[in-house]
């Protein structure tokens, strides 16, 4: 079981790596690059572990889920004609969302985005190398909110060079985004 979704859960991946270069991410895990499977290869498999395993709830553990925008909406459409009742989470970028991606999202079954915030301190933010914002973040938390869907931010302390201020941010910003 996995606490935000339930029981009756499984993993499931559309794609493995990574293309961007954070500071603080080892990588080696997936090796280099990204690779990609089929929307319909993903769908067989989410349609044989409901029909046949009773899965209900499911994590597509992809590093940023929405990277290949075109792929998850494919995706989407795919098993929105399905009808599955698979309920689904992911993790993805707060700068590579939008209203009808999460929209398409929702409707095939996500309640829950998991995003990488990492700090509330554009200092801190700037020295991880992803290349986001904090204007990005709020907005992407409160965008996906305002679709219906649940959030969760993963935040971390003790960046080489991060201040008590920094930390002090941090925290700050996880009480204003007001994760699910």
């Amino acid at each position: 079981a996995y606490e935000p979704l339930g029981g009756d859960f499984m993993v499931f991946e559309l794609s493995r790596g990574c293309t961007y270069s954070c500071s603080f991410c080892h990588k080696s895990l997936y090796g280099s690059g990204r690779r990609a499977k089929s929307p319909e290869r993903l769908v067989a498999e989410v349609q044989y572990a409901t029909r046949h395993l009773g899965v209900q709830n499911a994590y597509f553990m992809d590093l940023e889920f929405t990277r290949d925008r075109d792929r998850v909406m494919d995706l989407c459409e795919r098993l929105i004609a399905l009808g599955s009742p698979l309920r689904w989470c992911c993790q993805t970028r707060v700068d590579i969302v939008d209203t009808q991606l999460l929209d398409t999202m929702r409707r095939a079954g996500c309640v829950l985005v998991h995003y990488g915030v990492e700090s509330g301190s554009e200092q801190v933010m700037a020295g991880l190398d992803k290349g986001i914002n904090l204007e990005q973040v709020v907005h992407a938390v409160n965008l996906t909110r305002s679709r219906g869907l649940r959030t969760a931010c993963f935040f971390m302390l003790g960046f080489p060079g991060e201040t008590e201020d920094d930390f002090r941010a941090t925290i700050k910003l996880s009480h204003r985004l007001d994760p699910t």
